[in-house]
């Protein structure tokens, strides 16, 4: 309203294009970095002139530009101009061998992937093969959406976790837990790939990505940001009922967030996907019941005389049916699991 207040028609112009483009950068949920672009360092290419190039023995993203080849020699200069220079790079150009290069490419810069076979290991006449690409995960997608655009069913992610223990690259060099960006360079990478993985899924297709607590609030938030219109869910798996010490606690379990498109959900079934089915684990026995019994200071039953009751278990689901009343002492239990259903009846 206030702009309306100010008379020079061509100030309050320019000021409402200035609050409009502020308003157009005001970001709603979760806020991150948008770090340079990644670099893809691509060791099959061929070194020519004009190619943009990195030394092959750092791990970082110097670039150069390769001005001209002659004896095995390329005459590079600095892709970036030094801060304290002047205009004229030559004055930091590079000669440095063919060999000690590699070619590099930056986030969206085009580069067109291609397939090669390695193996093939086929499961029966007439199956279907099962496809493994061994790639950056973001050029295997990249490749897949040519011919695989919209046709998938299920996308399931196993990104690294960010724990700062040096479990992944940015930029190909280590993030690790000294690095105050590591959070926001891990969802700039993980934005940029669920974004090609969803072109890839079908209307009513499903994407699952797994990952601990480490960026778990993280992710969360991303997916709703990037998946407006998707149901989302989160489920927990045990993946070491002991524990492994995390922190303060011993960690028992990961996260498997699932975004469901369309009219994606899961089919009904028996299984709680908790419980193993034991009669196939090796070394199964039978449980020990005196488990069950406490055990420590003021574990005998005269202790505590209220707290020695039976169970009730019919053998045949088998699952526990019914818990009795207690049994002072002396008294036993005796009563069977027929008698306890008979006795229920009214």
């Amino acid at each position: 309203m206030l702009l309306k207040e100010v008379a020079d028609p061509a100030l309050r112009g320019r000021l409402v294009a200035a609050v409009n483009t502020l308003r157009k950068q005001t970001r709603f949920g979760l806020v991150f970095e948008k770090h340079h672009p990644e670099v893809s360092r691509l060791p099959d290419v061929a070194v020519r002139k004009g190619s943009l190039v990195a030394k092959r023995s750092e791990k970082g993203n110097v670039l150069y530009r390769v001005e001209n080849i002659a004896k095995g020699k390329a005459l590079c200069l600095p892709e970036a101009k030094p801060a304290d220079s002047d205009d004229d790079l030559f004055k930091h150009a590079l000669t440095i061998f063919v060999a000690d290069l590699v070619v590099a490419r930056r986030f969206g810069d085009a580069i067109y992937p291609s397939l090669k076979l390695v193996d093939a290991v086929e499961r029966a006449p007439g199956k279907p093969w099962n496809v493994l690409l061994q790639a950056d995960n973001y050029h295997a997608l990249q490749a897949l959406s040519y011919t695989h655009a919209g046709k998938v069913d299920v996308i399931y992610i196993d990104p690294p976790y960010n724990t700062g223990a040096k479990d992944w690259r940015y930029n190909n060099d280590y993030v690790d837990l000294n690095d105050p960006w590591r959070h926001s360079k891990w969802l700039s990478f993980m934005e940029k790939r669920l974004r090609l993985a969803r072109k890839l899924l079908k209307p009513n297709g499903t994407i699952i990505v797994t990952i601990d607590e480490h960026e778990v609030h993280h992710l969360g938030s991303l997916l709703e940001q990037v998946f407006p219109d998707a149901y989302r869910q989160t489920v927990t798996i045990v993946i070491n009922e002991k524990g492994v010490a995390q922190g303060r606690f011993s960690r028992t379990e990961e996260h498997a967030l699932f975004s469901f498109f369309g009219s994606a959900s899961v089919a009904a079934q028996a299984d709680d996907l908790l419980s193993p089915d034991r009669s196939e684990l090796k070394g199964f026995k039978l449980p020990r019941w005196e488990r069950l019994l406490r055990g420590g200071t003021n574990s005998r039953r005269e202790d505590r005389k209220k707290l020695f009751f039976p169970i009730y278990v019919d053998p045949t689901v088998p699952s526990i049916t019914g818990i009795g009343d207690y049994l002072p002492c002396p008294d036993v239990p005796h009563q069977t699991h027929k008698e306890h259903k008979k006795k229920q009846r009214p």
